[in-house]
């Protein structure tokens, strides 16, 4: 109903990943709780939310997914500079009209100066990160903005295949 209105929705109290998980399939994307942290010192906070990464305190018991694909990611700008680096694989695990998420075991920064390119059957589709939570796995969770939205059905399609 949110959606329908266009209001943002905050899950409050979130302490398992079967919370998380569930709260993700509902495309609720901004979630606070236990999972993440207990509440911290200010100065603490503020290290935290420069970082731009959180580490869940519970371990991932299940597997990733019953539905992700394969496919890489590799860094395409990084505060306006081209740069050519190699790919790491990724498995993509869902997609929004706005987003898409992966799992990795790369710990890739998070800031607005850095663009990814997610290949994905030979496409190349361009990427901003959001988010980052590391999962107690060694996986880190991503959450990337598309810089052209009309990418979006690549992601869909391959989820849809799988």
């Amino acid at each position: 109903m949110a959606k329908e209105f266009g209001m943002d929705v905050v899950a409050e109290g979130v302490e398992t990943m079967g919370q998380l998980h569930f709260l993700r399939g509902l495309e609720c994307t901004t979630i606070q709780g236990y999972l993440f942290s207990k509440p911290l010192p200010k100065a603490d906070f503020e290290q935290a939310m420069r970082r731009r990464q959180i580490a869940a305190t519970e371990a991932m018991t299940s597997p990733i997914s019953t539905r992700t694909i394969d496919a890489s990611i590799t860094i395409q700008r990084l505060n306006g500079q081209d740069i050519h680096v190699g790919r790491t694989n990724i498995a993509v695990s869902k997609g929004t009209m706005h987003s898409v998420s992966f799992y990795s075991s790369l710990h890739l920064p998070v800031h607005e100066g850095i663009e990814l390119v997610l290949i994905l059957n030979q496409q190349s589709i361009p990427v901003r990160p959001l988010q980052a939570i590391e999962l107690d796995n060694g996986l880190i969770e991503y959450e990337c903005q598309y810089l052209d939205v009309k990418q979006s059905h690549f992601v869909f399609e391959a989820l849809q295949s799988c």
